[in-house]
């Protein structure tokens, strides 16, 4: 294959991992808030708001811990990989 055919299939799997890992940061978001305001309910509708907001810090942080690897594991030249498997 040549060089341009190489470069754009390189892009178009960035492309991809990227809209993969978007994903992955907002279900960390959005699980997360729903975790912690049931497990606020509980404690009533101040507890509910609580977790709410501690799940959506939570999410927040894990989700730019994520992003934060992968963009290190890029620059260090590992490339792109599925860190599942």
């Amino acid at each position: 294959m040549d060089i341009k055919g190489d470069m754009s299939d390189r892009r178009r799997e960035a492309i991809v991992k990227g809209i993969l890992l978007g994903t992955e940061f907002a279900l960390f978001i959005i699980l997360s808030i729903m975790a912690f305001l049931f497990i606020g309910r509980k404690f009533g509708d101040i507890g509910a708001a609580i977790g709410g907001f501690m799940g959506a810090i939570f999410g927040l942080i894990v989700g730019v811990h994520r992003m934060i690897k992968f963009v290190n594991s890029i620059s260090k030249g590992q490339g792109i990989k599925d860190e599942r498997k």
